[in-house]
């Protein structure tokens, strides 16, 4: 007798254990997520570019930004020069061995520029 009430024990577990809500490693989908309010777009980062004067001249001759852009233009020349647009929209002072001089572009079109101490010293910038 002590083995039929030991199987019915065993029996009764084992049906409350297949009732019982069972933990798995399986994902359950959840719930959907409530929608975040719109935000506005992020201005990206102004943008820098890297020119230099070196051997009598600009380095690289050309350059090809978006509007926004800086350029900043470092004399790596023992002489002194200026970066001076033909159209007179920007000009720098004259500055010498390890000086920079900075322009920020904001509109677009193509401009030439060259150096008023080295008049043969030209390049320019197309803005985008």
């Amino acid at each position: 007798m002590r083995d039929t009430a030991t199987m019915r024990d065993t029996s009764v577990a084992a049906a409350a254990s297949a009732a019982a809500p069972v933990a798995s490693g399986a994902a359950s989908t959840p719930p959907p997520k409530k929608a975040e309010p719109s935000r506005p777009a992020r201005k990206p980062a102004p943008r820098t570019v890297n020119a230099r004067i070196n051997g009598l001249a600009y380095i690289p001759s050309r350059i090809e930004i978006a509007a926004g852009t800086t350029i900043q233009w470092k004399n790596q020349d023992p002489l002194i020069h200026t970066v001076t647009a033909t159209d007179g929209s920007f000009g720098s002072p004259q500055f010498g061995l390890d000086a920079t001089y900075r322009h920020t572009f904001t509109k677009p079109g193509t401009y030439s520029y060259y150096c008023t101490l080295h008049p043969n010293m030209k390049a320019t910038v197309v803005v985008k």
